[in-house]
């Protein structure tokens, strides 16, 4: 999913309601991950910052 979103940001112009749908699932994921093993807190935060710069980029 993330390597989706970047390759169509990268290559197209974007549909911003496609991508925060896309992005705001990759982060509820990855939260529900962490739930399971808190190792993956880094991993969560910065998927959380990716979130706020594909936001940032498609507004």
């Amino acid at each position: 999913m993330l390597f989706e979103i970047k390759t169509n940001l990268e290559v197209s112009n974007p549909v911003q309601i496609e991508f925060k749908e896309k992005i705001n699932y990759c982060v509820a994921t990855t939260s529900d991950i962490v739930d399971l093993n808190s190792n993956y807190s880094v991993f969560y935060s910065r998927i959380r910052i990716l979130r706020e710069n594909i936001l940032t980029k498609i507004k």
